[in-house]
């Protein structure tokens, strides 16, 4: 099962958070940029909004993501 994680929940309906839990492994919550590089490196898909700033060397650590 895909690993999905999402770090702003804020305007998700409940219905729509039902149906992500049925598909994916799935985990919320913000992280701090340290928290961030680690879940980059466990999830299949990371969902976020504008509040995170994701810079080239994160992504470049990131081998799953």
């Amino acid at each position: 099962m895909l690993k999905l994680h999402i770090a702003e929940t804020q305007d998700f309906s409940p219905a729509v958070m039902a149906t992500l839990q049925e598909r994916f492994e799935l985990t919320t919550g913000s992280l701090k940029r340290e928290e961030l590089r680690q879940k980059l490196q466990e999830v299949d898909i990371f969902w976020f909004r504008l509040a995170y700033k994701i810079d080239a060397e994160v992504l470049d650590e990131s081998s799953r993501c």
